[in-house]
């Protein structure tokens, strides 16, 4: 029965090559805590990149290293043009002065 138990603990601890279960669950943590802290940063990065204005640099450094979003220019301004007026041709006929 004492063997069962020091297996049971060895098992769990990890020896001296396995981390053990509460290795297993320490590196699962730490994956599920970074996989999290990754979305919210996808996140946030979206709703602050769709409120940047034309023309604008949007940089952010993580770990890994760089990354430069640049915005397009403003769209050109269009000038307003009015319809061309319309002009009544003549027919030749003429109207006898008053």
């Amino acid at each position: 029965m004492l063997m069962v138990w020091g297996w049971l603990i060895r098992r769990l601890t990890g020896g001296s090559q396995d981390p053990g279960f509460f290795g297993y669950l320490t590196s699962r943590d730490q994956n599920k805590t970074r996989i999290e802290r990754d979305k919210v940063r996808m996140e946030e990065t979206k709703e602050i990149i769709s409120r940047l204005p034309y023309s604008a640099v949007y940089r952010e450094g993580t770990a890994d290293g760089w990354r430069e979003i640049q915005m397009p220019p403003p769209p050109p301004v269009t000038t307003a043009t009015r319809p061309a007026s319309r002009r009544v041709r003549s027919t030749g006929i003429t109207r006898p002065p008053l």
